[in-house]
């Protein structure tokens, strides 16, 4: 498991890369942000971006706490797998 920053214990990563960012990685961005908001959790969680992940015809793609990358990503699948690491991790989900 990855190292975060002290009380985080929540990442998010969203390619933005050129064909991730065509085809919704601000949709999914922000999808996660009020996603972590609506769970109280916000504070405990960072949703950042990768620049390229190799990833183009996937695209977009999107991880949550380092699993698998998330394929042709919508903002409802996004949700759902950071409402499973939640759960993971004792949180609250609304």
């Amino acid at each position: 498991m990855a190292q975060h920053a002290e009380g985080i214990q929540h990442t998010v990563v969203v390619c933005t890369g050129s064909d991730c960012r065509k085809k919704g990685a601000r949709e999914l961005k922000k999808a996660a942000r009020d996603q972590l908001k609506k769970n109280g959790c916000a504070d405990q969680a960072m949703v950042v971006e990768a620049k390229c992940c190799g990833l183009c015809k996937q695209a977009p793609v999107a991880c949550v706490d380092g699993a698998d990358w998330i394929s042709k990503a919508k903002p409802k699948s996004l949700k759902r797998e950071l409402n499973r690491a939640l759960l993971h991790r004792g949180s609250r989900v609304a």
